[in-house]
Formats: C-alpha cells, sequence, structure tokens
C-alpha cells in the first residue's frame, strides 16, 4: 500500500474512532500505536514513549495547569459569580440584557481560564437558570450560552493557543494577538444580533422591571473589605515585573508572605477598611476584580517583563489572593481547584503526547509530502 493510502487510512480511522465517542487521546494515541506497530514492529512501541518524553521537557507546559487552576479557583470561590451579578444590574434595563451580559461573562470566563469548557460549565450553572426563571426563550438562551463558551479557543489566554504553538513551534504572544481580534469581533457580533432580535421581538429576552432594580439603589448590607497585607502583595506581583526593582522569584516570595500574614492577622483590627457603597456600585466593582487578575497576568508578558511561565504564576497568584482577600479561600474550594486542575492537565497532556505519536509516524512515512504531492502534482491543486 502506498504511502498516501496508508495516511487516509489513518486519518479515516482516527475520525470514525471520534465519531464512536471515543476518548479523543484514545482515538488518535490508539490509531497512531497500532499502524507504528504494524509498520514497524515492535520498534514502534518506542513512539509513545518518545512522545512522552518530549511533552515533559517542554518548559511551556507549566502554562497550563498555571492558567487552569487560576480559572478554578476564580469559578469555585464565586467570584465569577459576581461578575454575572455586574452584568445582571448593569445591562438588565436593556431589552436582551441579560443575554448580552452572557456574552460579556463569556469573554471574561475565556480570558480567565482560556478553556470552552470552562465557560460552558460556568455558563450552565450560573447564566441558564437566571435566565429561563426572567423569562428568556429557551432556544435563545442555550444558544447564546453555546456561542458564548466557543469564544475560549480565541481569547488570550487561550490553552488551545498555547498547546498549538508548542506542537508548531509558533510564538503563544503572536498567536494570542491574533486571536482577541477575531475572538473580540464574535463577541460584538454576537451582542448586536441579541439586540436587535430583542428589539424586535421582546418577548425573547424581556428586560428588568424598575421594581426589580429599585433594589439595587440602596446602600449594601455586605461592605467591600480591603486587606492591606493582602493589596501589598497583589501590588507587589504586578509592579515587581513591571519596574524590575525585584527578580520574579523575590517578588513571589514576598508576596507570599504577605499572604501568610493576612491568614493570621485576619481578624486583627486595623489591618483593613471597609468601605460601604450602593448594591449596584458594589456588584460593579466585584466585577472589576476579574478585568484587574487579566490584566495583571497580560501587561506584563504583552510587554515582555515576564515570560509566558511568570505570567501565568502571576495570575494564578493573584486569583488565589483575590480568593483570600473575599475570604472564600476555603478547604473545600482549593481541594476542588486543585483536583479538577490536576484532571483537566492530565488530559490535555494525553491528547498532547496522542497527537505527537500520531505526528510521528506521519512524519516516519514521509505522509506530509506524500499527500502535497498527491495534491500538488496528481490533482494539478493550487498551494493555497
Amino acid at each position: 500500500m502506498s504511502q498516501e493510502y496508508i495516511a487516509i487510512f489513518m486519518f479515516a480511522s482516527m475520525m470514525l474512532a471520534l465519531l464512536t465517542g471515543q476518548r479523543v487521546f484514545g482515538a488518535i494515541g490508539g490509531i497512531a500505536a497500532i499502524a507504528a506497530v504494524a509498520l514497524w514492529g515492535t520498534g514502534g512501541s518506542d513512539i509513545p514513549f518518545s512522545a512522552a518524553m518530549k511533552v515533559m521537557k517542554w518548559y511551556p507546559m507549566l502554562t497550563l495547569p498555571m492558567f487552569i487552576f487560576m480559572g478554578y479557583v476564580l469559578s469555585e470561590s464565586k467570584i465569577a459569580d459576581d461578575l454575572y451579578k455586574m452584568f445582571h444590574v448593569w445591562m438588565g434595563s436593556v431589552s436582551g440584557g441579560l443575554a448580552i451580559g452572557t456574552i460579556g461573562l463569556m469573554v471574561l470566563i475565556s480570558a480567565m481560564n482560556g478553556l470552552s469548557v470552562a465557560g460552558m460549565a460556568i455558563g450552565a450553572t450560573i447564566a441558564l437558570p437566571e435566565l429561563l426563571r426572567r423569562g428568556y426563550d429557551k432556544r435563545m438562551v442555550t444558544g447564546v450560552i453555546q456561542a458564548g463558551s466557543s469564544l475560549g479557543i480565541l481569547v488570550p489566554p487561550s490553552v488551545v493557543l498555547v498547546l498549538y504553538a508548542m506542537i508548531a513551534r509558533a510564538p503563544v504572544s503572536k498567536l494570542w494577538m491574533a486571536g482577541i481580534i477575531p475572538g473580540l469581533m464574535m463577541a460584538g457580533m454576537f451582542i448586536v444580533y441579541i439586540y436587535i432580535r430583542c428589539k424586535i421581538t421582546p418577548s425573547l429576552g424581556p428586560a428588568l422591571s424598575k421594581e426589580e432594580l429599585v433594589e439595587f439603589e440602596e446602600i449594601s448590607e455586605h461592605p467591600i473589605r480591603f486587606n492591606f497585607f493582602v493589596l501589598a502583595g497583589i501590588a507587589v506581583l504586578i509592579i515587581s515585573p513591571m519596574t524590575g526593582i525585584l527578580p520574579f522569584n523575590t517578588a513571589a516570595l514576598i508576596a507570599l508572605g504577605l499572604f501568610a500574614l493576612f491568614a493570621v492577622f485576619r481578624n486583627k483590627p486595623g489591618t483593613s477598611y471597609d468601605l460601604y457603597l450602593k448594591e449596584k456600585n458594589r456588584l460593579l466593582f466585584s466585577g472589576m476584580l476579574p478585568l484587574v487578575i487579566f490584566f495583571s497576568m497580560m501587561v506584563p508578558f504583552i510587554n515582555g517583563w515576564t515570560s509566558l511561565v511568570e505570567s501565568s504564576a502571576v495570575g494564578a497568584m493573584t486569583a488565589f489572593g483575590a480568593a483570600v482577600l473575599k475570604g472564600r479561600m476555603t478547604r473545600h474550594v482549593f481541594e476542588e481547584s486543585v483536583r479538577n486542575t490536576l484532571a483537566i492537565s492530565c488530559m490535555f497532556m494525553l491528547i498532547v503526547v496522542a497527537a505527537l505519536g500520531f505526528g510521528a509516524v506521519f512524519d516516519g512515512l514521509g505522509a506530509v509530502r506524500a499527500i502535497d504531492g498527491l495534491f500538488r502534482e496528481q490533482l494539478g491543486l493550487n498551494p493555497w
């Protein structure tokens, strides 16, 4: 059998295995392993081992658990809930405003986590019940959540683009910059469509009544507490990379020490300040916290002050500090965040190992060149 037919048969078999509902790493890696053993005998069994060793040596792989941990901390600590409540209040007076706010929530969740599945999970648990309770059309609600969660592939820090950059040896920063504009354009198109559709047919997305909005104009019973130790720790993490005053490792140790002091003197008078605001403004302030975390991570990386791995560590540490600051970093939240981080990180690593093994078999066959010759020489197709 020629190389072209072997390559086509491998690809068709992989797609068939995926269509049967098999796990991605099992479908890709299984086909690669079977092809390797069939072509080269027991010598082909070294391919998965070589692929695994290559993954373990990739320093940028450390970014995956950092980004994922950051997202799960924000999700499990209910900081993402505050973000949705902010959109709920500030956009509720507009027809379709809650659906528009859900798209905004998805964009920011993607910016905090980098995974589409995280946006889908948060949207289904937070936004879906509230939208249905407010009388929104079921088909519109499910479409908004599904379309909004797909933005996680494009909006930085996209984990998918990080994986692609490592496999294709392309700069992560350039891929992120290439993805953010289309991602925001898609979000804008979704918002415009929802607004126009709900203006034409208000029953699809009714606005909140004035009576419902009045309660948010009252002074909140829950103040915003500023703890000086945590604020100082976050400031050290943000300012040090920008100014170069301290090495990153030193800044991280100082921040950890300040967070530890917060844990010891948490209830001591004089270590914090309570700010009472209207409920509407309190929610706006709370909703800005994820944006602060996002920019504290992305600005130093884009400007070259930190590497990709260091920026992911800044994001994870800042999210952890924010959860501690709001008093939501309980043992349950920490355990769930770590458990989910390990599960998702291992899944991604298995997929990368399987993809590298599949690619190694293709390279060994010379299938890429053979397929290129098939389309360009035999079929006479243009390279583009």
